[in-house]
């Protein structure tokens, strides 16, 4: 089985680093951990809404969703995302996100069901 990432990986891995590298040069010295500075300083937060306008204009923010509900790209390219943002602790993305909500719905619907 090879797990070498494919060229096309590759370069999609090469951009996402690129990305965070220039948006960490506008990171604010305040921003000491991502869960916690970022909604603890006004700066960190502003710095997080830019992060999230700069995924959102790239079409990041939906990575991996299914196409019918806007999604692009692969759970790989999730992953590759997630590795950039974090080796350079690059904020906006909402960490509790869509996946949380989604299993918190359906343990709701799994009670009222029974």
């Amino acid at each position: 089985m090879d797990f070498r990432l494919t060229d096309a990986q590759l370069k999609q891995r090469e951009e996402f680093f690129n990305v965070c590298k220039e948006l960490e040069k506008e990171k604010p010295p305040e921003l000491l951990t991502l869960l916690e500075s970022s909604y603890s300083y006004e700066s960190c937060w502003q710095f997080h809404l830019h992060c999230a306008k700069e995924f959102a204009k790239r079409g990041w923010l939906s990575l991996a969703w299914p196409a019918e509900y806007g999604g692009q790209g692969t759970m790989m390219d999730r992953v590759l995302f997630a590795e950039a943002r974090g080796y350079y602790e690059i904020p906006g993305i909402d960490v509790f996100g869509v996946q949380i909500r989604t299993a918190q719905i359906a343990g709701l619907l799994f009670l009222l069901i029974q």
